[in-house]
């Protein structure tokens, strides 16, 4: 969403407006990606007293998002593969860091690479699959309630018993074999969701490059 151009409204009565203050219009124009989901127009009139205060409050929005985002990410991808700590790149708090000056391009690219994590998450945590891709979080669901169906573990303990055992006594011992196999603590389930969380955000920045690429 960018800013286009601002002009002064105050009315007749007041050069300055309510207050004695200037009241100012601003034309934000819509991406075009933007104004197909929301169904919106181009751009949209933004009134107040201030543009400045307009785009100090957009910064600051931009700057929670974008350092929550990269928490988030610190903290998914501790589990994933090496691969993904090369996505955590310059975003837009790290190029910050310490820093009194920054380049247009620097921060157009930081900003590029915040915009593509902040996605990828999104997306990874809505769980949206998309053509080629089933998604860490869906592989992992249908895994693992394949290994735990009822009747799976029936079916694969009628297999396995002896003619002297209960099928009751076998399918419990089965249970329990796929338990320890499946390490069901608690902080090895969450490890496995951290897992396929990054692995789902990983591919959505790939993703994303990968269109970039071809555009």
């Amino acid at each position: 969403m960018n800013e286009e151009h601002s002009k002064n409204t105050g009315s007749p009565d007041s050069p300055g407006g309510e207050n004695g203050k200037a009241e100012v219009e601003v034309t934000l124009r819509i991406p075009e990606d933007i104004q197909k989901i929301l169904k919106t127009e181009a751009c949209v009139k933004w009134r107040g007293d201030s543009a400045e205060n307009l785009l100090a409050s957009l910064w600051d929005l931009v700057l929670h998002i974008d350092l929550g985002s990269l928490l988030v990410w610190e903290e998914l991808s501790l589990p994933a593969d090496a691969r993904s700590k090369d996505n955590l790149g310059k975003c837009v708090s790290k190029c910050l860091a310490g820093r009194t000056e920054i380049s247009a391009g620097e921060f157009n690219e930081a900003l590029d690479r915040s915009k593509v994590l902040i996605s990828a998450l999104l997306l990874a945590v809505s769980g949206k699959r998309c053509e080629g891709f089933r998604g860490g979080i869906h592989t992992y669901a249908n895994e693992f309630e394949a290994k735990f169906k009822p009747e799976r573990i029936r079916d694969d303990a009628g297999m396995e018993k002896k003619w002297y055992e209960s099928l009751d006594t076998v399918c419990w011992h089965r249970y329990q074999k796929l338990a320890e196999d499946e390490e069901m603590a608690a902080e090895k389930i969450e490890y496995k969701l951290k897992r396929a969380m990054a692995e789902e955000a990983l591919w959505w920045m790939e993703a994303n490059g990968q269109t970039k690429e071809r555009n």
